[in-house]
C-alpha cells in the first residue's frame, strides 16, 4: 500500500493479480488495473458472483501480492507480474483517474525470468527498478 506524491491517490495491491488505485481522501476506488497474467479474469456486467471488487470476478490466483508503484510524476502506475514482465499504466487515458476505466497498458517490460516481487522507481531520474524471485535486479 503507496500513497503517490501528492498524497491524493493510494495503490493497493492485491495476491489476485490487481492493483486499486484509491481516492487517498474518501477511499472511493478510481481505477482498477489488472495483471496481465490474469487473463482468465472474467468482467462482470453486475459484479455479482464471489464478491467481486468493480465488477471483476477474480478466476486465478498468483502466488503472492502484486508489485506496484507510481511514477514520480504521478500519472502512471508500474505493475510487475507473474510472467517476469512489468506493466506501465497510463492513469491519464481520458478520465485522469476518473474511475471510468480509463487507466490504459501503455507498455510491457520483458525481462526477468520470474515473478516481479519488488517494484522501485528513482524519484530523481526517470529511472525504474525491478526485482524478481530468483534475485535479478533490473535497471531500466
Amino acid at each position: 500500500m503507496k500513497f503517490n506524491t501528492s498524497g491524493k491517490k493510494l495503490l493497493v495491491t492485491t495476491d489476485k493479480g490487481m492493483a486499486l488505485v484509491l481516492d487517498g481522501y474518501d477511499g472511493s476506488v478510481t481505477d482498477v488495473l489488472l495483471s496481465e497474467e490474469t487473463g482468465s479474469m472474467v468482467k462482470e456486467e453486475e459484479g455479482e458472483g464471489g464478491g467481486a471488487v468493480a465488477g471483476v470476478a477474480m478466476t486465478k490466483c498468483p502466488a503472492g501480492p502484486m508489485a506496484a508503484c507510481f511514477t514520480r510524476d504521478d500519472r502512471s502506475v508500474l505493475c510487475g507480474n507473474e510472467d517476469g514482465t512489468v506493466g506501465c499504466w497510463s492513469l491519464d487515458g481520458g478520465g485522469g483517474g476518473s474511475g471510468d476505466g480509463s487507466s490504459t497498458l501503455v507498455q510491457t517490460l520483458k525481462g526477468h525470468v520470474g515473478r516481479v516481487g519488488c517494484i522501485a522507481t528513482n524519484p530523481k531520474y526517470a529511472q525504474i527498478a525491478t526485482a524478481c524471485t530468483n534475485t535479478a535486479v533490473w535497471l531500466w
